[in-house]
């Protein structure tokens, strides 16, 4: 880690409604992001964990509920590339943790993103 963000957002009351600290590679490209939301109370509902590559590119997300420790569940990126390193195709699968075990959720279909970049 070379540099890190941290950004907290309020609600029209004044109280922390997300939180979200950003970590970065001595190159620029993102290393972690960690999302916190908060209810009215202030009190974690949910945290995201996502975890990029060497290019920055997503790899691994971990979902959590409230404040545990473990995580109820993580999905697992993986892209396609064009020749100039931009992602052009992402595919997002889920998977359910189970002790140390991970298993493809089969009731929730992956969620692939195409994009088309035009150079000029």
């Amino acid at each position: 880690i070379t540099a890190s963000r941290a950004i907290s957002l309020f609600n029209e009351n004044n109280r922390l409604s997300r939180k979200i600290v950003a970590e970065y590679r001595e190159d620029g490209t993102l290393r972690r992001e960690l999302v916190t939301t908060y209810d009215a109370g202030e009190q974690a509902l949910a945290k995201t964990e996502t975890l990029c590559g060497a290019n920055g590119a997503r790899e691994t997300e971990l979902v959590f509920q409230g404040d545990l420790e473990k995580p109820v569940y993580e999905r697992r990126y993986s892209h396609k590339f064009d020749k100039k390193g931009n992602w052009i195709e992402e595919r997002k699968i889920r998977l359910t943790l189970y002790g140390n075990k991970r298993f493809e959720d089969p009731k929730i279909a992956p969620q692939i993103i195409k994009r088309e970049i035009t150079y000029y």
